[in-house]
């Protein structure tokens, strides 16, 4: 058979993409454009349409063999099932491989002012129906499923009764629990993944036993009708996962090695493998920054593969401590055009490693990209942090010593009066101010170490033309 160039490229195509491991980049349904917004949509009506998404309700629905919770009514943490966390990170996993694109997550925390949590709203942009992609107030894109319990997918929303009101509640939860069946059990039941739930689905809290009176996602077996579930889910994996990156120190942390994982195909899982996301590619991006460490190319046991492609779209990369390419292993980064790649302290490619970094033009869908193929000797990639008219801040999180890249727009109006820069508490009280030079560089460094902050904090930018503000985390 002869083949022509358009069908030799398809092949060379498919070749190139089983030799490539696309990493699971997840990040909150606010960064993604509305072309994203509807693709995730259009994937989810179609795993419901070819029964998909009810393998799923129906492995999640049976919690004697499969699904992991730990009972209702449990007061105290010894009684935890610990096994909630890891499964449930395969189990929403093994759905973005259906899907074969990301999961996002339900950004929780997410605010835009100092006193309101948008996110954490009926009215916010993943459930208000007239915006183009978005999850549907009342049923699912048309579709009226009934399943488990004769409920038809439907939610009843109680944000008033299950509010989350303080930005450093994750934090703290994360940074005072050093034992898992602690943090388990202020996670899962005395915290944000039940209150999750049950703001979504609601309940009659003067009859609190009738099922008839609540949606979807407040009962387990029905609750994976809802795709929010995986939304909620993934942020919860989020927490959990910056749990794991804060207080664990590499040994196992589950006695049982093989338990039930999925309904219908007898697989199994050891949860001691999926302790770490990052062993399974997934890896979470916030705030438009992707901080990529403490890890080796090539390393994980589920990817079967020494090439891997990290490509992020709406936001900065940053590869810094201990993020390693070996020798004989091959690595990308990919960003567009109004982002940047930084390659930080900590960062190595080694000799004999294959390594490059992509800065791609999308221009009237065509695209062209910068490459830089880095070496030990050449991972400073300079021309990668360019001037453009975005205001960016990097590392956040943060110890306290940041980078602040001005846009050009700011740059041009220094000249005619004063630029300061602010941070503020959450309740709006000043911490810090300070008057700006003539701004002859793009970028600047903020070092607030001396006030020995932890927590979040609004970083303001602004003089009298223009302002910037920017939630930051200072650990």
């Amino acid at each position: 058979m002869k083949l022509t160039k358009y069908w030799l490229w398809c092949l060379l195509l498919v070749a190139s993409t089983l030799a490539t491991q696309a990493q699971w980049i997840r990040k909150p349904w606010r960064e993604l454009s509305e072309s994203d917004q509807k693709r995730y949509v259009d994937k989810v009506n179609e795993l419901y349409t070819n029964g998909t998404w009810q393998r799923f309700i129906a492995t999640h629905e049976d919690t004697k063999n499969y699904a992991q919770h730990t009972p209702g009514g449990t007061q105290n943490p010894r009684d935890v099932n610990k096994l909630f966390l890891p499964w449930h990170r395969e189990f929403i996993h093994l759905m973005e491989k259906k899907m074969r694109m990301p999961l996002v997550y339900w950004d929780w925390e997410y605010s835009d002012q100092l006193d309101r949590l948008v996110e954490w709203s009926a009215n916010s942009g993943m459930f208000d129906s007239q915006e183009t992609g978005s999850l549907a107030k009342q049923g699912l894109f048309g579709l009226n499923l009934e399943r488990g319990l004769a409920l038809k997918l439907k939610r009843r929303f109680a944000f008033d009764s299950f509010p989350i009101d303080d930005l450093t509640s994750t934090y703290t939860l994360i940074n005072k629990n050093k034992d898992l069946r602690v943090f388990d059990f202020y996670l899962e039941i005395a915290g944000f993944h039940g209150a999750g739930h049950m703001a979504i689905g609601g309940f009659d809290p003067q009859d609190p036993n009738n099922t008839e009176k609540m949606g979807a996602m407040s009962l387990i077996p029905t609750s994976p009708t809802d795709p929010t579930f995986y939304l909620h889910h993934s942020m919860v994996d989020k927490v959990y996962q910056r749990w794991v990156e804060k207080n664990w120190d590499g040994s196992n942390l589950f006695t049982q090695t093989k338990i039930n994982l999925f309904k219908g195909d007898g697989s199994k899982m050891n949860p001691n493998k999926y302790i770490d996301s990052r062993k399974l590619g997934v890896w979470y991006a916030d705030d438009h920054y992707l901080k990529l460490d403490k890890y080796t190319v090539g390393s994980s046991p589920n990817l079967n593969t020494d090439n891997e492609v990290y490509k992020y779209t709406t936001g900065d990369i940053e590869a810094k401590t201990d993020f390693i390419v070996p020798n004989e292993t091959t690595c990308v980064f990919q960003v567009t055009n109004d982002y940047d790649i930084h390659l930080a302290d900590g960062f190595v490619a080694e000799a004999g490693s294959d390594f490059t970094a992509e800065v791609i033009t999308v221009n009237n869908n065509s695209r062209t990209s910068n490459s830089l193929a880095a070496t030990k000797e050449a991972k400073a990639a300079e021309g990668f942090n360019t001037w453009d008219d975005t205001f960016k801040v990097f590392p956040n999180p943060s110890n306290g010593i940041m980078t602040l890249q001005l846009p050009k727009s700011m740059r041009r109006l220094d000249t005619q009066g004063a630029t300061y820069v602010e941070v503020l508490s959450l309740d709006g009280k000043h911490v810090y101010k300070e008057k700006l030079d003539k701004l002859s560089n793009p970028s600047i460094t903020l070092n607030i170490t001396n006030l020995r902050l932890k927590g979040i904090y609004i970083l303001r930018v602004y003089n009298q033309y223009t302002e910037y503000t920017r939630r930051i985390d200072v650990r």
